[in-house]
């Protein structure tokens, strides 16, 4: 029984002169993709300037205005006043009562 070999076809091997021009490719993509995150964080940190900004002006905003804003109320509830007497609250449910 004997061995039969088939040749294998590989892809040709790009000359010098053609894998230097993949080399300048790549590195030009590269340095277009440095730039473009460049921008982008250049675009960020101008955002976050202006959002730093705004949030400062809304501070300033609101500091000025307390002063004249209404104050927060407690929490009311539907209960009767722990303070008002037993004596007080069955007067106004009698008074409640004489009114239907």
């Amino acid at each position: 029984m004997g061995y039969h070999f088939t040749a294998i076809k590989t892809a040709p091997r790009p000359s010098v002169h053609h894998n230097g021009s993949i080399f300048e490719t790549v590195s030009e993509q590269r340095v277009e993709d440095r730039q473009k995150y460049k921008d982008m964080a250049k675009r960020r940190d101008e955002i976050m300037v202006l959002l730093k900004k705004q949030r400062e002006e809304r501070i300033k905003r609101e500091m000025l205005s307390r002063p004249f804003k209404p104050k927060p109320k407690c929490h009311q509830s539907n209960r009767h006043d722990p303070d008002t007497s037993s004596q007080d609250l069955q007067e106004d449910i009698q008074h409640v009562r004489s009114l239907q």
